[in-house]
């Protein structure tokens, strides 16, 4: 996927989110984030934690003050796939959001659990695959992907994919198709897709509907 074949969009504003409404509070939230998930990493630094990488806050942090200044989300259940420090999560939940995590590395799940611990908010997390039986069909040209379908994780959480009305994804290279085809299986009509790219930019797009494809609404960043 690139961006030629988006619209791209107005780039990153300040905008509300957390409690007081003030750009100073929500700066500090973002920084205080910021530095509990790097001091976080470098705990997991000696463990095998394979190919992790954060998304940018700032970046992601724009994408959903966009998507509430816009009045694009349908609902507030806010899913995060492959959520690893819980950073995003952890963003989506100080805008209010019901937030759930799903994350196949274990250690990851426990670090983002006492991740949201420590900047204050609340969060869900679970430990497997967002992947559901019947997606291996998805994953034939993903290198990255790990082969792992099932459905403990929504269980776990008592989650529905399709009562999901935002989901968030950072793709590996390559994968950027896979996501938004499991999307479109998933998804119910109106759910929203975030997925993360390359130069910390953030494609909003929205499910139309069985048989239709994304609409992309806006790139953020």
């Amino acid at each position: 996927m690139s961006e030629s074949d988006h619209p791209r969009g107005d780039g990153p504003f300040d905008g509300p989110g957390d409690a007081g409404g003030e750009a100073g509070s929500r700066t500090e939230f973002l920084s205080r984030l910021d530095a509990c998930a790097r001091q976080a990493l470098e705990s997991l630094s000696g463990s095998q934690i394979e190919g992790f990488v954060c998304s940018d806050v700032h970046a992601v942090d724009a994408a959903l003050s966009c998507v509430l200044d816009k009045d694009f989300a349908r609902g507030q259940v806010f899913c995060e796939w492959g959520s690893g420090l819980g950073v995003v999560s952890a963003m989506a939940a100080s805008h209010s959001f019901d937030v759930y995590g799903i994350e196949i590395q274990l250690e990851l799940v426990n670090a983002a659990r006492e991740l949201v611990t420590e900047v204050g908010v609340v969060a869900e997390f679970a430990h497997g695959s967002f992947l559901l039986p019947g997606d291996e069909s998805l994953l034939d040209k993903c290198d990255q992907t790990r082969a792992v379908v099932s459905g403990d994780a929504y269980k776990e959480l008592a989650l529905a994919p399709e009562s999901c009305d935002i989901v968030f994804a950072y793709p590996w290279p390559g994968e950027e198709m896979m996501i938004d085809r499991v999307f479109e299986r998933h998804a119910a009509k109106g759910a929203l897709l975030l997925t993360y790219h390359e130069n910390s930019r953030v494609l909003v797009q929205r499910h139309m509907g069985a048989g239709r494809e994304l609409m992309p609404l806006q790139w953020v960043g």
